[in-house]
C-alpha cells in the first residue's frame, strides 16, 4: 500500500512536470484556463489575441450589459492573472457615438501603443470603429478624436501596422456585406496616398451578391493581401484571397489571374477566416471547406504568386478533421519553426470542443502534437462555446481565447494556453539541462542531461523500481520495452518527469 501510496503522490506532485505538447498548461490561471466576466457585464467574449515581447497578453473583443454593448481590450500577466497595470485594474471598455462596440481585431505598435479594430452601430446605423490606447491602458489623444476613429458603415474585421507606422485595415463594409480595405495615417487620418484617401471595394467576382475580409497582412515591399469569401447569386460561397499595389490604385496584376483568387472545387461552401505571411514570402489561409456532409479544418498555402503550393499537403491544401465532428479554423498562426497552428472549433452531437491541429511546414499533421496533431479540449456541453483567437508567446506556449456559455446560460470569455514541448519534461527540468523524449514512447525513452554520472530509477504504478543506472555524457536510453504499457516515474536528483509507455 505504501508504495502505491507513493507512487500517486510523486504523481501528483509531478504532474506539472508531464509536458505533453498539446497539454492545458497548469502555470496558467486555474488549470490552464482563465474564465469568467468583467465588472457587471452580463456576457463577454474574446475576439482576438496578441502577445507583447514582454510576455504580457493582450485581448479584445466585446461585454455585454443590459441594452449595452463596449468594446473589451485587457491585458493579463504571463501567468494568467490580470495586470494592474493597464488602466488601473487590467481591462476597459470603449463605447463610441454610433453606441454597442466590439473589438474584432489588434495589434501593437513598436512603441508599445495598442490598436484595437473592431465596429460601433446601433439599431439602425454602424460603423468602423478604431481605437488606441498608450502601453498604460488609457485612450491615446493623439489618435483620432480623443483616441478614437469612427467611420459611417461595416465593421473592421483584421488589421494591421506597416513598418512606416501607417495602419491598414480589412472586413466589411454596410448591410450588403461589401467587403473593403483601408489605409490610415499613424494619427487615425485617412491616408491621401492610399485610394485617394477612401477605401478600396472589394469584388471577388461580378456575380456575387457578398463579399467578405477576414484578414489582411502587408508584404516587406508594400503590397497588401487580403483574404476572405465570396458568395454567388446561386448562394454558393467559395475562398477568396487578393493583393493589391501598394498605393491601393488597383488589384496587383501580377498575382494569380489579375491579383485575385475566388472560386473552387474543394469544397460545397470554402470560407478562410485568417492568414499569415511566412518569412519567405509564401501565403498560409486557413478556414473551412464542407463537402459531401463533413466540414474539415482547411490550411492552403500559396505561392508569392498566387500559385498553389504544390510542396504543402496535397496541392498546396492540407485538412484536419477528428470523429463526427464539424471543424472549422478562425484562427492561424506559425511557430518560430514554420509549423502552422490553427485552431477552431469542432461541433458534435451534443456538444462543442475547442479544436486545435499543428501542421508540420510540409502540411502533414504533426503527430507529436497530442500524438495525432489535433487537439480536443471539451468546454461545455452548449452549443455556443467558441475558440476565436491564438497567438504564440515569446516561449512558444500557444495562448487561445473565445467564449463559452455558463451554467446560468450566460456567454463567460475564456482564455485557455497550451503547451508545445514535446519533451515529458518540467519547467524545473528543462532548467536543470534534462530532456527526456519520445515521451509518450513505445519504451525507449532517450535522456538527456547536462552533466553525467547522474543516478535514476524508474517505478512503475505500484511503487516497484523496474529500473536503474547513472548517466551518460550526452544520452542515456532507458529500455521499459519488456514491461507493460503504462505510466512510469523516472527520479533524478530531486526531479520527477513521468513517462508514458504505449
Amino acid at each position: 500500500m505504501k508504495p502505491i501510496l507513493l507512487f500517486l503522490l510523486l504523481l501528483v506532485a509531478g504532474h506539472s512536470a508531464y509536458a505533453q505538447a498539446g497539454t492545458l498548461d497548469p502555470t496558467f490561471g486555474n488549470g490552464g484556463q482563465v474564465i469568467g466576466n468583467f465588472g457587471s457585464a452580463a456576457a463577454s467574449s474574446v475576439k482576438a489575441i496578441t502577445v507583447q515581447p514582454d510576455g504580457k497578453i493582450v485581448v479584445v473583443g466585446q461585454l455585454d450589459y443590459t441594452n449595452d454593448r463596449g468594446m473589451l481590450v485587457a491585458r493579463y500577466n504571463s501567468n494568467g492573472t490580470l495586470d494592474n497595470s493597464f488602466d488601473n485594474d487590467g481591462w476597459d471598455t470603449v463605447k463610441f457615438d454610433a453606441g454597442y462596440a466590439q473589438g474584432f481585431a489588434v495589434a501593437l505598435q513598436p512603441d508599445g501603443k495598442i490598436v484595437v479594430a473592431g465596429s460601433s452601430f446601433t439599431s439602425t446605423t454602424g460603423g468602423g470603429a478604431i481605437a488606441r490606447f498608450k502601453p498604460n491602458g488609457t485612450l491615446d489623444s493623439t489618435f483620432g478624436v480623443n483616441g478614437k476613429v469612427s467611420q459611417m458603415a461595416g465593421d473592421w474585421e483584421s488589421i494591421v501596422i506597416q513598418p512606416d507606422g501607417k495602419i491598414v485595415v480589412a472586413g466589411t463594409w454596410g448591410g450588403i456585406y461589401d467587403a473593403k480595405i483601408q489605409r490610415l495615417n499613424s494619427d487615425g487620418s485617412p491616408d491621401m496616398s492610399f485610394h485617394s484617401g477612401t477605401a478600396f471595394n472589394v469584388v471577388f467576382d461580378a456575380n456575387n451578391i457578398e463579399d467578405a475580409l477576414r484578414a489582411v497582412a502587408v508584404q516587406p515591399d508594400g503590397r497588401i493581401i487580403a483574404a476572405g469569401w465570396g458568395t454567388d447569386f446561386m448562394q454558393i460561397t467559395k475562398f477568396g484571397i487578393l493583393r493589391l499595389k501598394t498605393d491601393g490604385s488597383s488589384y496587383d496584376s501580377s498575382f494569380a489571374q489579375d491579383g485575385l483568387i475566388w472560386g473552387t472545387s474543394w469544397g460545397d461552401e470554402e470560407i478562410f477566416y485568417d492568414m499569415v505571411l511566412q518569412p519567405d514570402g509564401k501565403i498560409v489561409a486557413g478556414g473551412t471547406a464542407t463537402k459531401g456532409g463533413t466540414m474539415d479544418m482547411t490550411v492552403v498555402r500559396f505561392n508569392t504568386d498566387g500559385t498553389l503550393d504544390n510542396s504543402f499537403g496535397t496541392g498546396g491544401i492540407a485538412k484536419a478533421f477528428k470523429y463526427s465532428y464539424y471543424t472549422d479554423i478562425r484562427s492561424i498562426s506559425l511557430q518560430s519553426d514554420g509549423r502552422i497552428v490553427a485552431a477552431g472549433t469542432a461541433s458534435g452531437m451534443i456538444s462543442h470542443e475547442f479544436a486545435l491541429a499543428r501542421f508540420n511546414v510540409d502540411g502533414s499533421l504533426d503527430t507529436s502534437f497530442d500524438a495525432d496533431g489535433m487537439v480536443m479540449t471539451p468546454m461545455s456541453t452548449t452549443s455556443d462555446d467558441e475558440i476565436y483567437a491564438t497567438a504564440i508567446q515569446p516561449d512558444g506556449k500557444i495562448v487561445a481565447g473565445g467564449w463559452i456559455t455558463g451554467i446560468m446560460g450566460t456567454k463567460d470569455y475564456i482564455l485557455v494556453r497550451y503547451l508545445i514541448s514535446e519533451l515529458g519534461v518540467d519547467e524545473v527540468a528543462n532548467n536543470k539541462g534534462l530532456k527526456v523524449y519520445p515521451n509518450p514512447g513505445d519504451g525507449l525513452f532517450v535522456v538527456e542531461t547536462a552533466n553525467a554520472g547522474i543516478a535514476y530509477s524508474v517505478t512503475d504504478a505500484k511503487g516497484s523500481v523496474v529500473a536503474t543506472g547513472t548517466t551518460a555524457k550526452e544520452q542515456t536510453t532507458i529500455d521499459l520495452t519488456k514491461n507493460a504499457n503504462g505510466m512510469y516515474l523516472l527520479q533524478m536528483e530531486n526531479t520527477t518527469v513521468k513517462l508514458v509507455k504505449q
